[in-house]
């Protein structure tokens, strides 16, 4: 899967452990120190079974990632989502949370939550468009620093529609 941006060919796969130190130094760009990951974080979540993160790539450039833990139960959560500020605004962010609700899906999760800062409106409205809602305001959630916005979206209908059956998602072109 993939898709360009400024004729830049942007590829999505799973991250492997090579991708780490790029993917910590883009977060500690992108986040301040009471919310972005370390690298023993990001080794642990790679680690994780639970967890699933998704690289964009164009050329030798990470254009963003996200990670994605997937249950207890049936919820999943996007932990993180990064986009290169270069990135930003060509659907880089909406094709990581498409393929992230796709792979919930297909896991048969029933809703995906996130956390994202009050004080971020480029991103909660990034959210809102997606469908996401406010569901939880979290005082001090980032270090004691930043208050967060808990939000949450139905990935699977009352119907009890599911892709049980389908091919399962790939990240493949």
């Amino acid at each position: 899967m993939s898709l360009f941006v400024d004729s830049q060919r942007v590829r999505f796969h799973k991250a492997i452990w090579a991708d780490i130190p790029a993917m910590q130094e883009l977060d500690a760009r992108l986040f301040p120190p009471h919310s972005s990951y370390d690298m023993e974080t990001f080794r642990n979540l790679m680690l994780d079974a639970t967890v699933t993160m998704i690289v964009a790539q164009a050329g030798r450039e990470m254009a963003g990632f996200m990670i994605l833990r997937l249950g207890p139960g049936r919820e999943a959560s996007a932990l993180t989502i990064d986009v290169a500020p270069s990135f930003q605004g060509h659907g880089v962010g909406s094709r990581l949370m498409a393929l992230a609700e796709r792979m919930a899906r297909y896991q048969e999760i029933a809703v995906m939550y996130l956390q994202v800062s009050t004080n971020n409106s480029g991103a909660i409205r990034f959210y809102e468009r997606l469908g996401y809602c406010r569901i939880r305001f979290m005082k001090g959630y980032y270090g004691g620093e930043e208050d967060g916005w808990e939000m949450e979206k139905k990935l699977i209908g009352h119907s009890g529609a599911t892709t049980a059956g389908k091919d399962q998602p790939s990240l493949a072109p």
